[in-house]
């Protein structure tokens, strides 16, 4: 049988006198066999200013239409990754911790899910600014940015487009 295609079939009888029934003309579809892709996963955790090497909780959720389980790639932005990890079920919420290095920089985390057929979501995003509480070369530049931030929330987004603070 083919995917997506309808299907009928009638079943006519004969007796031994060549006398005809007719039965009721039936029908069915074949579903559709295209896999769909799990959304784009959604990450939550600790916002505004974290601390150099403290553990942070991020939960990490999607769903995928298909009703297939899920893995996830974690890009934490800082040179370390979390490769693809699970399966975990559809919708499930899922608890990564992670520590941030002693660098005053905007780190964007990227979170991709991947069901169990290979279909890839686009990756969720998250940033958090790191501040480290050394004295260093630019920590003017740090100090005025995380004034910003604490002030004007918005700034955090705004921010997040250089990267490379």
């Amino acid at each position: 049988m083919n995917y997506t295609t309808t299907y009928y079939w009638q079943i006519i009888s004969y007796d031994e006198f060549d006398a005809m029934s007719e039965g009721p003309i039936w029908t069915f579809t074949t579903e559709d066999d295209e896999n769909q892709k799990p959304l784009r996963p959604t990450i939550t955790g600790v916002k505004g200013i974290h601390v150099p090497n403290r553990n942070y909780d991020y939960e990490i959720v999607t769903t995928d239409p298909d009703g297939d389980d899920v893995l996830y790639y974690i890009d934490w932005g800082d040179g370390t990754f979390v490769y693809w990890f699970g399966p975990y079920e559809s919708g499930e919420n899922v608890t990564k911790t992670h520590a941030w290095p002693a660098l005053t920089k905007l780190y964007e985390i990227q979170v991709t899910a991947k069901d169990i057929y290979g279909a890839e979501s686009e990756p969720g995003k998250m940033y958090v600014f790191v501040l480290n509480s050394r004295p260093a070369t630019g920590s003017i530049l740090g100090r005025f940015i995380v004034r910003i931030i604490e002030r004007y929330p918005i700034f955090e987004k705004i921010f997040s487009l250089f990267k490379n603070i």
